[in-house]
This record gives structure tokens, C-alpha cells and sequence, in this order.
């Protein structure tokens, strides 16, 4: 029986690097000393009216920290009335107006916002949220954005071995590869096979866990089209850990 090769359901968009924690597990090697460039708007336009044409439905917004994005908001206001949108952000940087600026633009039936909070006095990980009055913590977001009515996550670790890294560990992500339990012990799904990635500087990859991880590069969206970049899209990806992927082996 032939391999299925599933439809292309959602497109990640790694829109920035820059990020105000510098934290021991992150796998995009994300800081506050970071200058990579970041992934403008217009491109993001061109993919996703591309995505859309497909039928791609659902964006996720991830970084670096996304909030620190000089176009994010715009980026928000765009992708919003074409799909849903889920972003991940630690949650440390939202005043009242950045709050109140999001609501404003925010469809909340289609707006998924996922609060990293690490146990940063784990022994296991390097301090992750200094001692600063005027940084909020994550649970106040959380709290915060619960409270106005959207739908919310909580992306934790439990300090003993993180479960959120992803399968494939890059970057400073790789430090910590020893703490994590055995994949198959805890992994048993994944969207990674009717994902995208866009990496900030228009490089694309397989699947969200496999970004930056060389062979899974597909190419970039200065080069090709989204629907080139799909035809070079492997119909399976034959790791041991991709549990999903395995169910499509002949």
C-alpha cells in the first residue's frame, strides 16, 4: 500500500529571535542580544493568501518572543479574519495596553493565546525570570487573558524532564536532551505531518519539530512558492519518534 500524503492543515510562522529571557531549553536560540532579522509582514501576507488558496485554515505565531515583534500586532490584525491564530508567549512583557490593543483585535472564537511557564527554580534550568518588578509574571497573564475571555494554554515543564521540548532538541535546546524521557513514553500524536515551518529568515522545513534540523529543510519562500515548497515535501518522515508518520509507512 502506497504511502498517504497528508494535506497541508496549518503554517507555524517562526516570525522573530528576539526575545527578553534567555532561557537554558529553547530550541531557536532566542535572547536579548539576538539581532536576526525578523520575518516582515509582507512576506507572511504572500503565504498565507498562498496557505489560504489550499485551504490552510489555522497559523500558529511563535519566536523568539512574538510580542517583541515590531510589526505583531499587524501581523495579528491580518491573519485574524482569515483563519484561527495561536500564539505562544511567555507572557512576561503584556501592560494593560498591550492587553487591551490585543482584545481589540482579537476574534476570541478563533484566537488560541499559549503562556510559556517554565519552574525556573528548578535545579534543572538556569533562572529563567529575573527578579524584576516591572516584568509581569505568566500565571498574571494567564489570569489576565482568562479573565477577558480568551482561550488560553499553559505550556509548563516539570522541572524533571521537559515534555515540551519537541522531539529533535536544537540549538540550546540540545543541553537539556539528557532530561527528556524517552519519546515513544509520552508521545503519541503529532500535527507536525500537515504542518509548515517558516523559520524568521524565510527558510522552510518539514515539520515544527524538525526545523533546523538540516536534511528536513525544504527550501524558502524568496525562492519558491508554497506549492514548490509542498511538492518537495516528503510523504513520510521515517523517524523512529514520529509516531503519526509511522501510521502512513506501507
Amino acid at each position: 500500500m502506497a504511502t498517504v500524503k497528508l494535506s497541508l492543515q496549518a503554517i507555524w510562522f517562526n516570525i522573530n529571535q528576539q526575545c527578553n529571557l534567555e532561557c537554558a531549553h529553547c530550541l531557536t536560540n532566542s535572547g536579548p542580544r539576538v539581532t536576526a532579522p525578523v520575518l516582515k509582514l509582507d512576506d507572511i501576507r504572500r503565504i498565507t493568501y498562498e496557505a489560504r488558496a489550499i485551504g490552510v485554515e489555522r497559523f500558529y505565531l511563535t519566536g523568539g518572543e512574538p510580542t517583541m515583534h515590531p510589526e505583531f500586532f499587524d501581523i495579528v490584525e491580518f491573519l485574524q479574519p482569515l483563519g484561527e491564530v495561536v500564539f505562544f508567549t511567555n507572557g512576561t512583557l503584556f501592560d494593560e495596553e498591550g492587553l487591551n490593543r490585543l482584545e481589540a483585535l482579537a476574534d476570541k472564537d478563533r484566537m488560541e493565546v499559549r503562556v510559556s511557564w517554565t519552574e525556573y527554580h528548578a535545579e534543572s534550568y538556569q533562572e529563567m525570570l529575573p527578579e524584576d518588578p516591572g516584568m509581569r509574571h505568566p500565571l498574571e497573564t494567564l489570569k489576565e487573558l482568562k479573565a477577558r475571555g480568551f482561550e488560553t494554554t499553559m505550556v509548563s515543564m516539570d522541572g524533571s524532564g521537559d515534555k515540551n521540548l519537541g522531539l529533535f532538541p536544537t540549538l540550546r535546546g540540545k543541553q537539556v536532551t539528557k532530561q527528556m524521557p524517552p519519546a515513544r513514553e509520552w508521545f503519541t500524536g503529532c500535527d507536525g505531518s500537515n504542518s509548515l515551518t517558516i523559520w524568521m529568515d524565510g527558510s522552510v522545513w518539514t515539520c515544527p519539530p524538525l526545523t533546523k534540523i538540516t536534511p528536513f529543510k525544504l527550501g524558502n519562500i524568496n525562492d519558491h512558492s508554497l506549492e514548490e515548497l509542498l511538492e518537495l515535501r516528503p510523504d513520510t518522515v521515517k523517524m523512529p519518534q514520529c509516531t503519526v508518520c509511522f501510521e502512513n509507512e506501507p
